[in-house]
């Protein structure tokens, strides 16, 4: 309307601009159009005079007011009209701001457009944005409607089908969900009644069931009802305990359940365990005091009866009194008295002699104890001399109950081993006393016992370095790998003999050594003088190819160490092993053959073999204690064996 309004307005302004420069006055004057107002005109502009839109006639005259001047150049842009005062036609004047030049056609979505201020024509047409509300939520299952941006128009209002209202509870049956059809959620609908809503926990905790008209499950509620019967008198039924799910824990007595039938029969109490009162346990404790030292009593329960046993006296002999000391003897009832007999006190012997200087004694009649233990003085002789020739008579020393140690009237032991000591002889003469050990094996012990070929003790080479090395058939033996060269051990054990007198000495001249080596009592000529009779020097010197005289010869040297290395001795010049142990007289072994009648010869006490090989604790020269393994020399002992290098020729 105000479109059509603006268009009338300028068509009405031109008709009348062309009715006025059409129309001029019936007169003229003469100084019309010099710009300068002169009498009688009403109004001069000069060359505008007339002209559109002027409001002053070609002829000086005022246009009529309300006479269009200036036509509109749009809707923000009113018509001017000549005001009849002035020949110039009014500003030309735009609509402000706060005028709508274009209202709100379309829908809520098309905004009114107002005028600039600076412009006749009004804005484009627009529409609002996207982000503007054009219908507001109704309800929660109404969402809000926004403008799209493109048209004028609301969008369709929509309703939604989301839950529109969660569960409050174990006893709501909801979440609720919008219809799609209305602005509100459906009603809020609870659980029904009876459902159940929470679970038992155990045997006193029901469960709990919606009550149809809350949302919340009721409260967690406890029994306090019977959850276990009593199994029995020691165990008592238990109740719930209102507070926990589970039954309480199933709790025995330890109360009296069986009171006592008699003295012998002690009352029976649970035992806080088992459900059952224990069995019925009679008593064999003391149940009846004795009325006297000489009454039998007291009486025990027999373990069967309620009630105590008879009450029996005390029977003749019975102990009533029991001794005090040694020379205290017991009293025993009568079997007619109810007391004791008098507290006798012996006069016997009461302690026996413990020794020579040791007198015994006797109890004195009156006290327990036996007299205190007296030693004879030292005057007295507790031994007597042997001989007068080695032996002295010994006095007690007034202390002590045994005579003092057998003194000699002996020279010192002074034969250099420690072993050994100075004595007095069954035919009373002063020797040296053996006490020495001997330890030693054969040759075929050593040669397999001297190397390195397997895991085992090297005893041959232990000899060696704890002597220093050994003196053997002139050489200075010091090893047992150094084969091919007289200084190895292995060179005299280890040689084939073929005939060689002189292989066969130097062998066993080589085994006696590492006897010797082993054993306590000096030097190898003392240890071998107590079991053979040749010089274990002289023949050693022989075998280095330095006789001493005659004798003893190859033969002799190779039988006797033999003897000795074995174990024997030479007793008339034979070699023996020990005696049969029938008659403990009659020799045996090596040179005198075995004992008759399938009797064991039984190797004499002082002999070297036997017993590991063990000299640490010895005054031996070499203190070795090495440990049993297998043979460690087999196969370089072979090697020895068949070299070139043996006593008699080593190259």
């Amino acid at each position: 309307m105000l479109k059509c309004a603006s268009i009338l307005s300028s068509v009405v302004l031109a008709a009348a601009l062309v009715l006025v420069s059409a129309a001029p006055p019936a007169y003229a004057v003469a100084n019309c159009g010099n710009g300068n107002l002169q009498d009688p005109e009403e109004c001069d502009e000069g060359q505008d005079n007339g002209d559109p839109g002027a409001c002053c006639t070609v002829d000086c005259f005022l246009v009529a007011a309300e006479t269009a001047c200036r036509a509109s150049s749009g809707v923000c842009d009113q018509a001017e009209v000549c005001d009849g005062t002035s020949g110039v036609c009014p500003a030309d004047d735009l609509s402000p701001t706060n005028v709508v030049c274009r209202p709100s056609l379309a829908g809520v979505c098309d905004t009114a457009e107002n005028c600039t201020g600076t412009s006749g024509a009004c804005p484009a047409d627009t529409v609002a944005a996207s982000t503007v509300t054009c219908r507001g939520s109704a309800g929660v299952c109404d969402p809000a409607e926004n403008c799209n941006g493109s048209t004028g128009s609301c969008p369709a209002d929509a309703k939604s089908s989301a839950i529109c209202r969660a569960a409050a509870g174990i006893c709501d049956a909801g979440p609720e969900t919008c219809d799609g059809t209305n602005n509100a959620c459906p009603a809020d609908v609870p659980q029904s009644a009876g459902a159940v809503c929470r679970p038992s926990g155990g045997v006193c905790d029901p469960q709990e069931s919606c009550d149809g008209s809350s949302s919340a499950c009721p409260a967690d509620a406890k029994s306090s009802s019977l959850c276990r019967d009593s199994a029995g008198v020691c165990d008592p039924a238990e109740n719930c305990d209102g507070s926990a799910d589970d039954c309480p824990a199933d709790a025995k007595s330890s109360e009296v359940c069986r009171d006592s039938a008699g003295v012998c029969d002690p009352a029976e109490s649970c035992d806080g365990t088992d459900g059952a009162c224990p069995p019925d346990a009679k008593s064999s404790d003391v149940c009846r005091a004795a009325g006297g030292i000489c009454d039998v009593g007291p009486e025990s329960c027999d373990g069967t009866n309620d009630d105590c046993p008879a009450d029996v006296p005390q029977n003749a002999g019975e102990i009533c009194r029991p001794s005090g000391g040694v020379c205290d003897p017991q009293e025993t009832c009568d079997g007619v008295s109810g007391a004791c007999p008098a507290d006798a006190k012996s006069s016997s012997v009461c302690r026996d002699s413990t020794g020579v200087c040791d007198v015994a004694e006797s109890c004195d009649g009156t006290n327990n104890n036996c007299p205190t233990d007296d030693v004879l003085s030292t005057a007295a002789v507790c031994r007597e001399a042997v001989s007068p020739d080695c032996d002295i008579a010994e006095n007690c020393d007034g202390a002590n109950a045994d005579c003092p140690p057998d003194m000699l009237d002996c020279v010192d032991d002074n034969d250099g081993v420690a072993c050994t000591e100075a004595a007095c002889s069954v035919e009373g003469e002063c020797v040296q006393q053996d006490n020495c050990e001997e330890h030693c094996r054969n040759h075929g012990f050593w040669k397999t016992h001297s190397g390195y070929d397997n895991d085992g003790p090297n005893v041959g080479q232990e000899v060696l370095d704890e002597t220093g090395g050994l003196d053997i058939c002139g050489y200075l033996v010091i090893g047992t790998t150094n084969l091919g060269s007289l200084q190895s051990l292995l060179e005299d054990l280890c040689v084939r003999i073929q005939g060689q007198e002189i292989r066969k000495l130097g062998r066993t001249v080589a085994t006696a050594a590492l006897n010797c080596a082993i054993s306590e009592g000096g030097t190898c000529e003392q240890i071998t003088s107590k079991f053979i009779d040749v010089s274990f020097d002289d023949c050693n010197a022989l075998c280095a190819g330095n006789p001493v005289g005659e004798e003893p010869t190859m033969k002799e040297c190779i039988e006797q160490l033999n003897c000795f290395n074995g174990g024997g001795k030479i007793i008339e010049g034979e070699c023996a092993k020990g005696t049969c142990e029938g008659d403990g007289e009659t020799l045996c072994g090596s040179d005198f053959g075995d004992c008759p009648d399938e009797q064991d010869c039984v190797r004499f006490d002082d002999t070297c073999v036997g017993g590991a090989i063990c000299s640490e604790d010895l005054d031996a020269p070499a203190t070795i204690c090495p440990k049993s393994g297998p043979a460690t020399s087999p196969r370089v002992c072979n090697t020895a064996k068949h070299n070139d290098c043996s006593i008699d020729a080593c190259f």
